[in-house]
Parts: structure tokens; C-alpha cells; sequence
């Protein structure tokens, strides 16, 4: 396995909150640990021990990620351990979202805010429909095909409500579907969504910023 630093768009980025992000890459063999410069040595979990190597890899690089944003905060890297939903545990007082596509993992890391960040590839033409109607409705993709083509208005969507739920999983501990989260207003770099009635004890309004760089959407959820 190699790490690769990368740049993260800085179009994005909100005060406090601290991004890292990196290009990997891995081989056909199994990849139970990757050695840092600065970090030490970062291991799997046992149950990763036998998954396929692409998801080892993209275990450690979010784990790598995570550390080194962590290490901007606190001067200090510290492990992450697993949840029972296989959410990363963060470090008392630091809250943070990990994510990874296609050879790319990212991590923002803050204090006293709840935060969750996403990455998608495009979502496929053939399948825009099929997964349309698994993510939003007809009147709210026509909000962003005003601002944006088809597949990156969906992508876009997509990736908000998937950030939207890494947020505000530790709040509500529970399964949210799709349909719970609708997006009520969009712009060229936000889009605004409205929790179903279920999720009283969320905001009213959940902002999502965005930004497409490289093929891949980014979506921010911080609230």
C-alpha cells in the first residue's frame, strides 16, 4: 500500500475545521498495516483481517486521514476505535466524519461541532433513474438541474443526504432513510435540506456545501 498527500478544494473548508486527504494505492495482497512518518504504525482491526485488500486499504487511509487532521488539533495523533455501526470513536472534545472513493480518502476533523463529509464518484448515466428514485424526488433533483447537469445534480444530492447522515448519526443512533432528509433550496455551492417530522430533534434546516474537483463530489454537513 502507498500513500499519495493531495490537496483537498479549499472552496469548502469552514473555520475550525480541519481537512486532510490523500491518494492511495494497494495490490493484490493483504494489507494489515500501514506505516507512517509521523504516525506510527496503523493496524486493522480483526474484523478486517480477511476482508478483499481494496477495503483494507481504504480503512487505513481514512485511519491515516483522520490522524493527521486530528494531529493539526491536538498536536497528537490518537487511534479511532470502532462502534457498534462500525463508526469511528473520536477522541474526547473532537468530533469527525472519514470518507473514501475510487483511490481517494479524506477526513475533517473539529471541536464541539458535529460534522460529516462525503465523497461520491459520478453517479453512472444508466443508472440515474433507478437511483433517483432511491434518493430524492422529481421536485428535488429540479432544484439543482437548474445549477447543475443531470448526473452531477444527483451525485450531489446523493453525497449531501449520505453527509447529512454521517452528522447526525451520534444524535439520533438510528437508520435514516433518504426520504427523511428533502432538499428544499439549492445554489451553486449549497443546498438546504428539511428533516422529516421523525427527526424533531434535529435543526430545522441543514445546510450541505458541495464542490466537485477531479470527477468526485465533496459534500459538508456541520452543524
Amino acid at each position: 500500500m502507498k500513500i499519495f498527500e493531495a490537496s483537498f478544494p479549499v472552496t469548502i473548508q469552514r473555520d475550525n475545521i480541519q481537512f486532510h486527504a490523500c491518494r492511495f494505492t494497494h495490490g493484490t495482497e493483504p494489507v494489515k498495516s500501514l506505516q507512517t512518518a509521523d504516525l506510527g504504525t496503523l493496524s486493522l482491526p480483526e474484523s478486517l483481517n480477511n476482508a478483499i485488500p481494496k477495503r483494507q486499504a481504504e480503512f487505513l487511509a481514512g485511519r491515516y486521514c483522520a490522524g493527521k487532521a486530528c494531529k493539526n488539533i491536538t498536536g497528537a495523533f490518537e487511534t479511532f476505535p470502532i462502534g457498534a455501526a462500525r463508526e469511528p470513536l473520536w477522541p474526547k472534545g473532537l468530533q469527525g466524519s472519514i470518507s473514501h472513493t475510487a483511490g481517494y480518502a479524506i477526513a475533517a476533523v473539529c471541536k464541539n461541532r458535529t460534522i460529516g463529509l462525503d465523497v461520491e464518484e459520478l453517479v453512472p448515466l444508466a443508472d440515474y433513474e433507478t437511483i433517483r428514485k432511491y434518493v430524492c424526488t422529481e421536485a428535488e433533483i429540479s432544484l439543482l438541474l437548474e445549477i447543475l447537469p443531470p448526473q452531477q445534480a444527483l451525485t450531489a444530492i446523493f453525497s449531501a443526504k449520505e453527509a447529512i447522515y454521517k452528522a447526525i448519526y451520534p444524535l439520533v443512533q438510528q437508520f435514516v432513510d433518504f426520504h427523511e432528509m428533502t432538499c428544499v433550496a439549492a445554489t451553486a455551492s449549497s443546498l438546504t435540506f428539511q428533516p422529516s417530522e421523525k427527526l424533531c430533534q434535529l435543526p430545522a434546516r441543514l445546510e450541505v456545501h458541495y464542490h466537485s474537483w477531479d470527477e468526485l463530489y465533496f459534500t459538508l454537513c456541520c452543524y
